[in-house]
């Protein structure tokens, strides 16, 4: 039912094909990359262009093409903002949303191993924001680099380890019991440090719960042909956080990629760190935090899951780290060591209770220059 759903609106996309002249992919995001290699692996013979809403961000020269339009957000409220640029701005354009294409690629071209009807009811949640919007899946709290502001506190990090991915993929699996995810991007530390790290992801890649997959990476370490085969077969793209000179395998990882039609991008919000300041209570009020909170450039973004524990927030993660441990933390953190609840997972997700972590965090945070090692390192 929800398989044949997706698949006949990309039928009908398909008449549309054949009215345009060009897809513009609208929308600077991590979903663009993944639908244009799904828009040329799908054989669809059109020019692809990628706009920033209103700006195009190629050097195609502007022309009088009809278009149509590929909304490039899971957020179905940008979306929909997105639709009223374009019809205020462009003659007669064609729209769609992504979902279509990327399902029809990844069980027609890539053939994840999973349930396609599962993974079509997942896409349509996600298409309508009911599901966990993001979660960073963590494999190692190991890293190469040693940076002075790292927002996970790597460096500081009392106990070090690598992932269990059993225990790992028992608490993603009761969380996606609930709900549906619609991106799970796969970090550390460095996440090609931990030995086991294509275990990790043989694993995520079964769940047909979540929609999408990303790999991000520092860029130090060149993985073997075998990864990027695997992305390719899977569906999965890499983020590479640019950290300029440290950065020492990222143009080889970028040709891999090219290599093996993986969707890559240098991740933009990689290239500005913001300082969350050393950890330590403030004492602002209620009515302080919570307006924080609201203008917060992380926010709910960042839900983290290491083994049994999903924070709501770097910061809780950063907590965890050094080893602090205080009221604030605890009602921004779940255990997953049990089955959990609608509700107490909703909390971690909108982040009810997150306003009180905004207490040990600098405000305004300063913006700073990324990745800079400590003691030179």
């Amino acid at each position: 039912m929800f398989k044949e759903r997706l698949e006949k609106s990309f039928e009908e996309l398909k008449s549309i094909f054949n009215k345009v002249g060009e897809i513009v992919l609208y929308g600077n995001s991590v979903i663009a990359p993944v639908i244009k290699v799904a828009v040329e692996e799908l054989g669809i013979e059109l020019p692809v262009r990628l706009y920033d809403r209103l700006k195009p961000i190629d050097d195609v020269p502007e022309n009088d093409l009809k278009k149509l339009f590929i909304l490039c957000s899971a957020k179905k409220t940008v979306r929909d903002d997105m639709a009223c640029d374009i019809f205020k701005n462009f003659p007669d354009p064609e729209t769609s949303d992504f979902y279509a294409i990327y399902f029809v690629w990844l069980t027609k071209t890539c053939k994840r191993p999973c349930d396609p009807e599962k993974l079509a009811e997942a896409c349509l949640l996600a298409m309508e924001e009911k599901t966990v919007p993001n979660i960073d899946s963590i494999n190692t709290v190991y890293c190469n680099l040693r940076c002075r502001d790292c927002s996970n506190s790597v460096p500081q990090r009392k106990n070090k380890f690598h992932v269990n991915v059993k225990k790992h993929i028992d608490s993603l699996t009761r969380i996606t019991d609930i709900m549906p995810i619609t991106e799970v991007n796969f970090q550390g530390g460095e996440f090609f440090v931990a030995p086991n790290y294509m275990d990790f992801l043989r694993e995520h890649v079964k769940n047909s719960r979540i929609v999408f997959f990303s790999v991000s990476t520092n860029g130090t370490i060149l993985p073997p042909d075998s990864f990027f085969l695997f992305l390719k077969e899977n569906g999965i793209m890499i983020r590479i956080s640019d950290y300029g000179p440290l950065s020492v395998a990222r143009e080889k990882i970028i040709a891999k990629a090219k290599l093996y039609s993986v969707p890559c991008i240098l991740y933009p919000r990689a290239s500005l760190w913001h300082r969350l300041g050393p950890i330590k209570k403030h004492g602002r009020s209620e009515i302080e935090l919570k307006k924080i909170c609201g203008e917060c450039f992380f926010g709910t973004r960042d839900l983290m899951l290491i083994e049994d524990k999903i924070f709501c927030c770097m910061r809780g993660l950063a907590m965890e780290a050094e080893g602090i441990d205080t009221p604030a933390l605890q009602s921004n953190v779940l255990m997953l060591d049990k089955n959990i609840s609608y509700d107490e997972l909703q909390k971690i997700v909108k982040g009810s209770q997150l306003w009180k972590l905004c207490d040990y965090c600098d405000h305004p945070m300063e913006v700073v220059e990324p990745a800079v090692q400590i003691n030179g390192e």
